[in-house]
Formats: C-alpha cells, sequence, structure tokens
C-alpha cells in the first residue's frame, strides 16, 4: 500500500504533467512561452520536462 506522501507525490507530478503539457500545447512546443506563461523560469520547466518524462 501508497502512504498518504507517495499518493500525494503522484498526485502533484500528474497536475504538473498534465498543466506542462497543455501549456506547451497551446505555444506549439514552444518552451520559452510555455515558461513565461507558467510563470516560471525557463530552466525550471527544462527540469520538469525531464523530471516528468515529458514529450
Amino acid at each position: 500500500d501508497l502512504t498518504l506522501k507517495e499518493i500525494t507525490a503522484d498526485v502533484i507530478s500528474q497536475v504538473e504533467r498534465r498543466k506542462i503539457s497543455n501549456a506547451l500545447e497551446s505555444v506549439a512546443g514552444n518552451r520559452t512561452q510555455a515558461a513565461r506563461n507558467l510563470g516560471i523560469s525557463l530552466r525550471s520547466l527544462m527540469y520538469k520536462i525531464k523530471e516528468l518524462e515529458i514529450r
């Protein structure tokens, strides 16, 4: 069984993945614009893309 902490981390990852994917789709893959729209740095976006294995 998963702990509450593991479940929470999984849900957060799913939400982040969906939010980033939608942001990228809305700007035709332009990572700089997606980062700007999300209110995060390009470096943070790139880290999250790698961490969450977003293609």
